[in-house]
C-alpha cells in the first residue's frame, strides 16, 4: 500500500484538483502507511501540505537509540519549546495541546513528538 497506493491515490487527487498540494489525514494503519512512504519519497512527501496523524500505530516507545531514549523523558518540555519558538515566529502550531486531544502526537513538519 506504502509503495504503490498511496502515490496513485495522492497523485491522481493531485490531477483531477490541480492543485500542488494537499492535506493527508491518516488513522491508525494510515499513519503507518503515510509515514513509511514519506520517509523514502521525499517528492511525495512535498505534494503533502500537512500530515495529520491520527491514533498512530507507530510510537517512540521501544526504540534502542541512545541519544533519542535520553530525550524521551523530556517530550513535554521538547514540545513546550516548540509552541514558545513557533510562537515568536508568529506560527500557529498545528496539533498543539491547545487544539488537540491529549493522546494525539505532535507534528510539526516531519517530526513526530
Amino acid at each position: 500500500m506504502a509503495q504503490y497506493d498511496l502515490p496513485a491515490i495522492i497523485y491522481y487527487i493531485l490531477n483531477q484538483t490541480g492543485h500542488e498540494q494537499l492535506y493527508y489525514v491518516g488513522h491508525s494503519q494510515g499513519t503507518a502507511i503515510a509515514f513509511a512512504r514519506f520517509s523514502e519519497d521525499q517528492e511525495l512527501a512535498s505534494r503533502v501540505k500537512h500530515l495529520m496523524a491520527l491514533a498512530p500505530i507507530s510510537r517512540v516507545g521501544h526504540i534502542t537509540s541512545p541519544p533519542l531514549r535520553l530525550m524521551l523523558p523530556f517530550a513535554t518540555e521538547i514540545e513546550t519549546a516548540q509552541l514558545v519558538v513557533a510562537s515568536l515566529r508568529g506560527q500557529e502550531v498545528a496539533g498543539s495541546k491547545h487544539s488537540r486531544a491529549q493522546s494525539g502526537p505532535l507534528l510539526v513538519g516531519s517530526v513526530s513528538v
